[in-house]
């Protein structure tokens, strides 16, 4: 499902009104956008599965303990689950454009 790019509004100009374009950032994007659809769609079962132990590992924060970095994990068969913050990636609503929480 590609999706296509659009202009900014003609004769809409100014910090606040046109989007930030950064054109290193516009080619990780991309690159990072085809690569994930590549991934989600070779393996969606894993991406549940991560989903699903990332979900726990929150749920029991308060009982996992901090490593070296002060990030909380969970080590199982010589391998660290670590819970940390990243990344996340959401449809931008075409509306307001405030910050409200």
């Amino acid at each position: 499902m590609a999706r296509t790019k659009t202009d900014d509004l003609p004769g809409v100009e100014g910090e606040g009104v046109t989007l930030l374009k950064i054109p290193d950032i516009d080619k990780a994007v991309d690159a990072y956008e085809r690569k994930k659809e590549k991934r989600c769609e070779a393996s969606p079962g894993e991406i549940s599965a991560k989903r699903d132990l990332r979900d726990l590992l929150h749920k029991h924060s308060d009982k996992l303990p901090v490593n070296e970095d002060g990030a909380k994990f969970y080590r199982r068969d010589g391998m660290d689950y670590i819970l940390e913050e990243t990344m996340k990636r959401k449809r931008a609503d075409d509306g307001d454009v405030s910050n409200e929480d």
